[in-house]
């Protein structure tokens, strides 16, 4: 298979989700405040208030554009690991595929619930918004342990092999053992525990997929260079007769 230009354009992707997602959370936590998420919904009144903030609006309409770099920027990874760890890789690319479905769904319709807390407030409204991101939440879960799990393996896959990649597969674990902190906290209702997790996990993200960006550059270099004929050598058999 020709990967010419391949590797390179998913590094990019890779580098450029970094940045949006990392973005996307700093916008959130400066509108919401460190504690933006809490062990339980907020009540409509709430809810509508932090819908209203710019800052939260912006954040919502950058997560869901992040996704379509994630998603090559995952396509990028599969076929590093593909020849490397076949089993993990088909592995860890179903359950990022599962993942990204359930939380690109519900970024869908948290930024649904920002365009509607743009119209006139209304008791309707604030009950329409709060079934919404009642069914945000139960989309939004089942998608963060899909991803849980596809860094773990991720990272089991990279963490056979050498240097940078061994690097960015603890890079991958740590983000796993950010959620589990983020899920153990929010699930003892300590909203600080689960933030603090929330942030581990997001900046182990970031590093993660500007370390992933950087391997995958290196790589399509490589590669190009391996293809180049030495010189002095013919470029087929019997070009020299």
């Amino acid at each position: 298979m020709n990967l010419r230009g391949f590797y390179k354009a998913t590094g990019v992707c890779a580098l450029i989700y970094a940045a949006i997602s990392l973005l996307s959370y700093a916008l959130w936590i400066s509108a919401s405040g460190f504690l933006a998420a809490t062990s339980t919904l907020p009540s409509p009144d709430r809810l509508l208030s932090l819908l209203q903030m710019n800052g939260n609006q912006l954040s919502a309409r950058l997560d869901g554009l992040s996704y379509f770099f994630l998603i090559p920027a995952g396509v990028g990874l599969f076929v590093y690991l593909r020849g490397r760890k076949p089993a993990l890789a088909m592995t860890g690319a179903a359950f990022l595929a599962f993942s990204i479905v359930g939380l690109f769904q519900s970024s869908t319709m948290n930024t649904a619930m920002a365009e509607l807390a743009r119209g006139a407030v209304s008791d309707s409204l604030k009950d329409r918004l709060a079934a919404i991101n009642v069914i945000s939440f139960s989309y939004m879960m089942p998608g963060l342990w899909a991803g849980a799990i596809a860094n773990l393996l991720f990272g089991i896959a990279l963490q056979a092999q050498a240097d940078a990649a061994r690097n960015i597969g603890r890079l991958f674990l740590a983000q796993v053992a950010g959620f589990l902190i983020a899920f153990g906290g929010f699930g003892v209702q300590q909203d600080v525990i689960g933030n603090t997790g929330i942030l581990v996990q997001v900046l182990a993200a970031t590093a993660t997929y500007v370390a992933l960006g950087m391997l995958l550059r290196r790589t399509e270099n490589e590669e190009t260079n391996q293809e180049r004929p030495q010189a002095g050598r013919p470029r087929a058999a019997g070009a020299s007769a």
